[in-house]
């Protein structure tokens, strides 16, 4: 396994191990059942703090991309059903909901697409496993950036993982519902998409 980190680079050290691994794993590059390095061997060898390595582990177990097997140590998993390449290019990164957790994918935000800004880095994509019954919710600015009287934001991850059981046909309208009740005002576009894989034909 090879890993290079750039310390130039916009993404944090832990995501440009997780996007990595990941990348790496997909492509067949590190094959199922790779067994990976310890935290702290991976951390010693790549100059970073052991919590930042155990960060990016614990980010590619929620994917699906790796699995501990307790004393026998940290192995590629088996592919989930489908993957996802994202690049966030003027919106706030989608929202991976898998189970009943919720959490922003971490991608580094680039320019809006048609400014040609000579001197911005080209936009950052990583690769989202997705595993069945996984699913991303991808919202504007409207809905992460409204307010309450107290002009605290609506905290969307949060409320995901308290709707993880709404249907995806039925999640947007509920986002929408809950950010209402709760009584939060919309000043922005307000967009809001679902996306979930296909279940393997039987």
């Amino acid at each position: 396994m090879s890993l290079k980190i750039r310390i130039d680079d916009s993404a944090p050290p832990y995501e440009q191990v997780r996007a990595q691994i990941s990348e790496q794993a997909r492509s067949g590059a590190l094959p199922v059942g790779y067994r990976l390095p310890t935290v702290r061997g991976l951390a010693e060898s790549l100059g970073l703090a052991v919590n930042t390595v155990a960060k990016a582990y614990r980010a590619l177990e929620t994917d699906g991309v790796i699995e501990t097997r307790g004393r026998n140590g940290t192995f590629v998993a088996a592919a989930g059903s489908a993957a996802v390449r994202v690049v966030a290019c003027g919106h706030p990164p989608p929202v991976l909901l898998h189970g009943e957790e919720a959490r922003e994918v971490a991608v580094a935000p680039g320019p809006p697409l048609g400014i040609g800004l000579l001197d911005a880095d080209r936009p950052k994509e990583v690769t989202v496993p997705l595993g069945p019954g996984d699913r991303l919710f991808l919202a504007s600015d409207g809905v992460w950036e409204a307010r309450d009287a107290a002009g605290t934001f609506y905290p969307l991850p949060e409320r995901l993982a308290a709707l993880a059981g709404t249907p995806s046909a039925e999640l947007p309208g509920a986002v929408w519902a809950d950010l209402l009740r709760r009584r939060y005002v919309v000043r922005d576009d307000a967009t809001v998409l679902v996306l979930a894989p296909e279940p393997p034909a039987g």
